[in-house]
C-alpha cells in the first residue's frame, strides 16, 4: 500500500524551525486586515487565520484539532491574539462560522472545489502518465501537480490513491491484451521458451539475458558478441515494438 510519505502530498510536520514557522505560517498585514475585517471576535479571527496559513500550505483544508499547537501558538503570537487555554476548537471548520471562512478563503484564494471535472482533469493526468511513470508515487504526483495547475483543492489522499490504483490497473490490463494479441504462436512460444530450464540447466535464458556486461575486456567482448548473435534468433521483430513506443513527457 502507498504510503503518503512516499509522494509530495502536503502535509504538516509535527516540529518546525523557528525560520519555517515565519515563511509558512506568519500572516501578511494585508491577510491580518481583511481576516480581521471579516471576523466577530479574536477567537473567529485566529480560527480564520489557522484556515488560511494551513490552506495556504496544504492546498487542502484540515480540521483545527489537526493543526500542530506550535502552528496555532505562532499564528496567535504573530497576529498578537492571547490564546486562553479553554479554546474549543473541535468541529469549528463543520459549523456556520468555520464554512463561511472556508467558503470566503477559497474565494480570496482562487482556489476550485474537487468536483468531477477535477477529477476527470486528475484521471486524465494519470493515464496520459502511466505508461513513462510506472511507479504509482510518480503518479500521484503528477497527478497533484495537475490539479493545483488548475487551482483545485486536493482531494485526501486515498482519493489519489484509488485514481492511480484504477488507472493503473486498466491501462496496463489493456497492454497485456494488445501484447497478446499482437504476438504470432511461434513468438509467443519464444518468450516461453526463455522462463524454461532445458536440458537439465541450472537457469533458463531469461537469466542470461538479464547479466551485466562485465567489464571490456577481450575474451568478455568475444563474449558478448557471441551472446548479441544468440539473441538476434530470439527477436520478436521490429514491427511489434513500434507499436509500443511512448511518447517522451514533457
Amino acid at each position: 500500500m502507498l504510503t503518503v510519505q512516499e509522494t509530495a502530498y502536503p502535509r504538516l510536520k509535527s516540529n518546525f524551525t523557528t525560520k519555517e514557522l515565519d515563511k509558512l505560517f506568519s500572516p501578511t498585514l494585508k491577510e491580518l486586515h481583511w481576516t480581521r475585517t471579516h471576523s466577530r471576535n479574536p477567537f473567529s479571527h485566529l480560527n480564520f487565520l489557522i484556515l488560511l496559513k494551513t490552506f495556504q500550505c496544504l492546498n487542502y483544508f484540515i480540521p483545527i484539532t489537526d493543526v500542530p499547537l506550535v502552528i496555532i501558538k505562532h499564528i496567535a503570537r504573530t497576529s498578537n491574539i492571547a490564546l486562553s487555554g479553554n479554546e474549543k476548537w473541535n468541529s469549528y471548520h463543520r459549523k456556520g462560522t468555520g464554512k463561511r471562512q472556508i467558503t470566503m478563503i477559497r474565494n480570496y484564494r482562487k482556489a476550485k472545489v474537487f468536483d468531477n471535472q477535477a477529477r476527470q482533469i486528475m484521471l486524465k493526468a494519470i493515464e496520459n502518465a502511466v505508461l513513462e511513470k510506472d511507479a504509482k508515487s510518480d503518479l500521484v504526483n503528477i497527478a497533484i501537480d495537475e490539479l493545483i495547475k488548475h487551482s483545485y483543492e486536493l482531494p485526501a489522499f486515498q482519493t489519489l490513491v484509488k485514481s492511480v490504483d484504477h488507472i493503473h490497473s486498466m491501462v496496463y490490463r489493456n497492454l497485456y491484451k494488445r501484447v497478446a494479441y499482437s504476438l504470432s504462436n511461434e513468438e509467443k512460444e519464444k518468450i516461453d521458451t526463455l522462463f524454461q530450464q532445458i536440458d537439465g540447466a541450472t537457469y533458463s535464458d531469461w537469466y542470461a539475458i538479464k547479466q551485466d556486461p562485465g567489464r571490456p575486456r577481450i575474451e568478455q567482448i568475444k563474449t558478448w558478441i557471441a551472446r548479441e548473435n544468440w539473441m538476434s534468433d530470439r527477436q520478436l521483430g521490429s514491427n511489434f515494438f513500434k507499436s509500443y513506443l511512448s511518447r517522451p513527457l514533457k
